[in-house]
């Protein structure tokens, strides 16, 4: 039998880095943000977010404005409601000049004249917290490999549901991560073990950790 791990064990609380990688056995890895903006761009620049394609080093910005976001963009792009390459031709939406909102399932474009682009799918996939994601719409991959970055504001919601910002879709059951006094925490109806220490309740998660419950499993790496 595991021993019960109270959360008051833990050593001194510890603030989560900049950005985290969440591994998530059998769904792929996710970049946790922590900050208000997410910077794209190629892979010879600095941006949070690499990618192997034709882009300016900081081609983009993404930032959180109270409950919404913004894009602003150093280099060409588009926002569109509906995909905006269609049969390999840029379709129609707004040029991104200084600040441009982005609404739920808009597709954001950046792109080099010339080029197809690379297509990135902004969501707010539940209502009760102004976390979001972006999502690949284009066949392209970063440096480092993840599948989604989470532009995480209060809390995250792990698991099969579609209102979930990390779909786990074998999950049976959902764990939120959240932010409280300058930690992150993860807690599950599902009996939570931290490095194979069952926990009661909420715990501190940090770099390093790993995460199970009986389906469930995941581990914390900071970039």
């Amino acid at each position: 039998m595991n021993a019960s791990l109270p959360i008051e064990t833990r050593n001194e609380p510890a603030a989560p880095p900049e950005r985290l990688v969440a591994w998530v056995d059998g769904a792929g890895a996710f970049l946790l943000c922590f900050g208000e903006s997410v910077s794209v761009g190629g892979l010879a620049g600095r941006a949070d977010v690499r990618v192997a394609a034709d882009l300016a080093a900081d081609h983009a910005k993404i930032s959180r404005s109270g409950e919404g976001y913004f894009v602003e963009a150093a280099g060409p792009a588009l926002v569109a409601s509906e995909p905006a390459v269609h049969a390999g031709r840029r379709g129609s939406g707004r040029v991104v000049e200084g600040r441009t909102d982005l609404n739920n399932s808009d597709e954001l474009l950046l792109y080099r004249e010339g080029g197809s682009g690379v297509r990135l799918r902004f969501c707010r996939p539940n209502v009760l917290t102004a976390t979001a994601t972006l999502t690949f719409a284009s066949d392209h991959r970063t440096e480092p490999r993840f599948d989604t970055v989470v532009l995480f504001a209060e809390a995250c919601v792990l698991g099969p549901g579609v209102d979930a910002h990390l779909r786990c879709r074998h999950w049976e059951e959902s764990v939120l991560l959240y932010l409280r006094d300058g930690e992150l925490w993860a807690k599950s109806v599902a009996p939570l073990a931290l490095t194979g220490r069952e926990s009661r309740g909420p715990i501190a998660v940090r770099s390093g950790d790993y995460v199970t419950a009986p389906g469930i499993s995941f581990r914390l790496e900071a970039l």
